[in-house]
């Protein structure tokens, strides 16, 4: 079961809307299915098979999801639902001097 916290709005699979700071799983009767690619930067990996999943597809993938995929100060800002939203705890960082990421 992989299970991720939304940093941005996002339409799930069957049309399926859900505010900047929800909690959505892989698990039965949850809004993704198994095998869900996380849009990079728009979800936030809560366990290790999401963590799993989300450094599998690495950054810079899925460009359908929302804009900027919630890079920018909306990290820690109340965009469009007025509930503060943390920034995250897992994201890309680039390592100095490459053209590598490392999800930390």
């Amino acid at each position: 079961m992989a299970t991720y916290r939304t940093l941005v709005p996002l339409y799930l699979p069957h049309d399926i809307w859900v505010d900047a700071g929800t909690i959505i799983s892989d698990a039965p009767g949850g809004p993704i299915p198994v095998g869900w690619p996380p849009p990079t930067n728009a979800v936030d990996p809560v366990d290790g098979p999401a963590i799993t999943a989300y450094q599998a597809l690495g950054p810079g993938v899925n460009s359908d999801a929302e804009p900027y995929k919630g890079i920018g100060p909306w990290w820690m800002g109340q965009r469009w639902t007025g509930v503060p939203v943390a920034k995250p705890v897992h994201y890309w960082k680039q390592v100095p001097g490459t053209n590598t990421f490392t999800l930390t």
